[in-house]
């Protein structure tokens, strides 16, 4: 037995049903705008303004920010059959503010990471274990600790 199954991991791994139902959750629930994600092919074009992800990665490890070294088909990495890479709208606040990450089971938080990127251009996430109270938090001042 291996677990998870390899099923469970490739249909994980292919994240079109977590963008729809993200994109659903936000137009029928939180009423906020989503970034755009759509699919890139090879030979087109890669967008040069746009996060660049890569379907069945392992914890973000395959996302291209814009303007880094690594953005031509000759250098991304190609992943396992049937993965794909995305094209998705880029938050300039991401790599200052970092992102939440939140595991679910059953509609029910299992457990929250948050992600930051550092200085060295890479991902440190961190086990969020309380959370601030929107008067707690003060966005205009750097974070701190990464």
């Amino acid at each position: 037995m291996i677990w998870p199954h390899p099923e469970h991991v490739d249909r994980v791994g292919v994240k079109s049903n977590l963008i729809a139902s993200l994109d659903e959750i936000a137009r029928e629930v939180t009423f906020t705008p989503r970034p755009v994600t759509k699919v890139i092919k090879r030979p087109c074009p890669i967008p040069t303004d746009t996060v660049l992800k890569r379907t069945h990665s392992d914890t973000g490890k395959h996302v291209v920010l814009p303007n880094t070294i690594g953005r031509t088909w000759d250098k991304l990495q190609d992943g396992p059959r049937g993965s794909i890479w995305l094209s998705q709208t880029y938050i300039p606040t991401l790599p200052q503010l970092g992102e939440f990450r939140v595991m679910l089971v059953n509609g029910e938080p299992l457990y929250t990471i948050f992600t930051v990127m550092l200085k060295s251009d890479c991902g440190a996430a961190v086990p969020v274990d309380r959370f601030l109270a929107l008067s707690e938090i003060r966005c205009s001042q750097p974070l701190s600790g990464f």
